[in-house]
């Protein structure tokens, strides 16, 4: 008796879960597509071979912990053309440190409008943005980040806080270099990386080209249209525009 208690419990349990997706589903405009993802995940189609595309819906992909919350009425994330998210690798860790909070909490919030996002991620031990507290608010009114043609960030230093309110202040304890032109910026943080970022309408990564390269031994992603994530050891994130 006390094991047929327990499989209709877990049963109970399993179809709540499946209307809780399902809602999900539905509000991230993914129900007429789950039936085509859960048949290449059955059919053994890992994260190596998987390609998402969205234009209209929102695929999220993890490999064991890949969390993403998304909290506003109209933002929209991801919304080029196509968005390719290749996880090939065992230990990579997304987003995953203990303090990863992504507020995403404005109304009219557009995320990677470039034409070119590459984000190229990298192997066996590599943590990207896993130290332990990643903080990114988004809270202003009036923002606009990196509208530069070149936007290229290298994570070197031990403290990198970026406040804003109404404006872009960053703050570096020991080497912190910004080099502002047409071409280029490029910031070197490390160990704590602070975005608190504040609008009603904030653009973020409106510039022609946006290339992220997160890698060192065999990662290369080039994409003009879509998104690619891969692994490596290292983290270089090195942005140019076409």
């Amino acid at each position: 008796m006390e094991l047929l208690l327990q499989r209709r419990h877990g049963g109970l349990g399993l179809r709540l879960r499946r209307r809780h997706v399902a809602r999900l589903a539905r509000g991230l405009s993914l129900a007429d597509q789950l039936p085509r993802v859960a048949g290449r995940l059955g059919a053994g189609e890992r994260a190596r071979s998987l390609h998402i595309l969205t234009a209209r819906s929102l695929h999220v992909l993890t490999t064991r912990s890949l969390h993403i919350l998304l909290a506003t009425r109209s933002l929209h994330v991801l919304t080029a053309r196509g968005l390719h998210i290749l996880l090939a690798t065992r230990s990579l860790h997304v987003l995953t440190a203990r303090g990863l909070h992504l507020l995403l909490a404005t109304r009219s919030l557009h995320v990677l409008t470039a034409r070119g996002l590459h984000i190229l991620l990298a192997t066996r031990g590599l943590d990207i943005l896993t130290t332990r507290r990643l903080h990114i608010l988004l809270a202003t009114r009036r923002l606009d980040i990196l509208t530069t043609r070149g936007l290229h960030i290298l994570l070197a230093t031990r403290g990198l806080d970026i406040l804003t309110t109404r404006r872009l202040h960053i703050l570096t304890t020991r080497g912190l270099h910004i080099l502002l032109a047409t071409r280029g910026l490029d910031i070197l943080t490390t160990r704590r990386l602070h975005v608190l970022l504040a609008t009603r309408g904030l653009d973020i990564l409106t510039a022609r080209g946006l290339h992220i390269l997160l890698a060192t031994r065999s990662l290369h992603v080039l994409t003009a249209r879509r998104l690619d994530i891969l692994t490596t050891w290292r983290l270089h994130v090195l942005a140019r525009a076409r």
